[in-house]
């Protein structure tokens, strides 16, 4: 997609967009954790940036979220690991990818958990600590998470935004029709 002139989806080309990876290895801010794996990576053309591309591009985790999953995972497992500093260290935003399953869990859940987890460090912007505009379409909310720990060379990483992409439902397949087994081929031993 991104050679295809003119481009399907407008300003995903290669003069914007070097390379989409998933579940590409990277270490940790520390460097202790050599294996952190977002689900995707979208690396910019940016020329001056190679020699730190590892580290520079649009990090984005997803998880399932419905009333039938905790939002353990999307929270703890998915949001916290950019507050800790295992996805886009080097990086001022991220994103959650949240796929809704039925029974679909509501935003106001991830608000909750904002407002209770105080692992996830959650700063309130406007008095809310999700803000959710029309105006972020098709982004769903953002929410702002103080990061506390401090970069091997010294310096602090700052306040990392997040933005979440809550409404993208899983869809309903319908069962694959039955298919006919073919007739078996009698054996040698069985036409004697």
């Amino acid at each position: 997609m991104l050679a295809q002139n003119p481009s399907s989806v407008p300003g995903f080309t290669s003069a914007i967009i070097d390379s989409v990876s998933r579940a590409e290895s990277i270490c940790n801010y520390d460097g202790q954790e050599l294996n952190k794996n977002s689900d995707l990576a979208i690396r910019l053309a940016n020329e001056p940036l190679i020699s730190t591309r590892r580290w520079v591009g649009v990090f984005v985790e997803s998880k399932i979220v419905s009333t039938s999953h905790t939002m353990d995972g999307y929270a703890t497992n998915g949001l916290g690991r950019f507050v800790r500093g295992e996805y886009a260290w080097a990086m001022s935003d991220g994103i959650m990818l949240a796929y809704q399953k039925l029974k679909h869990r509501p935003m106001s859940a991830l608000s909750d958990r904002l407002a209770s987890d105080p692992t996830l460090h959650a700063q309130a912007e406007d008095g809310v600590l999700l803000l959710e505009r029309s105006d972020f379409a098709p982004i769903s909310g953002r929410s702002i998470h103080a990061r506390d720990w401090p970069y091997v060379g010294g310096g602090e990483p700052g306040a990392i935004q997040v933005w979440h992409l809550w409404d993208l439902a899983i869809p309903v397949l319908a069962p694959a029709p039955a298919v006919e087994a073919a007739p078996r081929r009698a054996r040698k031993s069985e036409k004697l």
